[in-house]
């Protein structure tokens, strides 16, 4: 269900101190979030900042929004996708394998722009983890790709 917000200007001026500064940017960020889970939750797809670049996120288990995803990139179907995580714990629930190589690499280095390449089960919908059955996973230290890593697996 898509969140709706509304806003209207008082008639009249509150005698209450409105939230300024940093407290209203995390309010916004917060209505921001929710909105883009509630986007990826019916199959659309979000752009989203990184600490390097700027993904787009669609649900990795969902086809459609697989589809959706690919055809906006003009991404060829039997080219794998890397999946964003928010910890190093998820990503080992995700990894069909996660060795000491992998546990040693995340520990090190996530969040951050490291992408580790793990052999995955079938959990994704397909097309989402490569023919060897090897999908790529990040952890990334943006704030907001790890609110979206976080609610959307």
């Amino acid at each position: 269900m898509r969140r709706a917000i509304a806003a209207t200007r008082p008639a009249r001026r509150s005698t209450s101190k409105a939230p300024t500064g940093a407290a209203t940017l995390r309010a916004v960020a917060s209505i921001a979030e929710a909105a883009a889970l509630d986007v990826l939750a019916e199959d659309g797809l979000v752009a989203f900042p990184t600490e390097t670049v700027w993904g787009l996120a669609a649900r990795a288990e969902s086809p459609a929004a697989i589809d959706r995803l690919r055809a906006f990139k003009g991404r060829e179907a039997d080219k794998a996708l890397s999946i964003l995580v928010d910890s190093p714990e998820r990503a080992a629930d995700v990894a069909a394998e996660w060795g000491e190589a992998a546990r040693k690499l995340s520990a090190a280095h996530w969040p951050g722009p490291l992408t580790l390449v793990v052999k995955c089960g079938p959990r994704f919908a397909p097309g989402v983890v490569a023919a060897d059955g090897s999908i790529g996973l990040r952890c990334s230290a943006h704030p907001v790709a790890a609110v979206l890593a976080e609610g959307a697996l």
